[in-house]
């Protein structure tokens, strides 16, 4: 006789940022975008992406740090960046990384990466609205969005 073993199955519960006022508005532009995620990671000295969930109105449910990383970059996981999207039933999300060189332009990494959680996005019907790149000196950043890479992606 075969046994068969016993798998067991554990929820986590993942642990999502709620955002303090005025950040709990609807994101409207980037600009306030940058400033909850400033607010959030200021004196970061690494690369830190955090995810920012989103109801159809763009009315922040939260947000959640996804990876970190060292100076020239970290490891971003889709898995993770959605999870907590598809727990809470967000329609959209927001990717925001800093870089701690302080220039924000986006590397070829970074777009790839962008095209990449745009296509599992969809997948998941979860829209990747934006991914800001910003500088963690001088307030300058760049909106992928703003910049014409952000485009409806359909799966096949």
């Amino acid at each position: 006789m075969k046994t068969i073993k016993k798998y067991e199955i554990r929820s986590s519960r993942i642990q999502v940022g709620e955002m303090e006022q005025p950040y709990c508005a609807a994101f409207n532009a980037p600009v306030d975008v940058i400033n909850a995620a400033r607010s959030i990671l200021s004196g970061e000295d690494q690369e830190v992406f955090l995810v920012f969930l989103l109801d159809t109105k763009n009315k922040v449910l939260g947000y959640q740090e996804v990876a970190r990383g060292a100076v020239e970059g970290c490891l971003v996981d889709p898995r993770v960046v959605f999870r907590a999207a598809v727990v809470l039933g967000a329609s959209g999300v927001i990717l925001c990384h800093c870089h701690p060189s302080g220039d924000p332009d986006p590397s070829t990494e970074d777009i790839t990466l962008t095209k990449r959680m745009m296509y599992v996005g969809d997948l998941l019907g979860v829209q990747v609205l934006d991914h800001i790149v910003f500088g963690s000196t001088g307030g300058k950043y760049v909106s992928l969005s703003e910049r014409g890479f952000i485009k409806e992606v359909r799966a096949t």
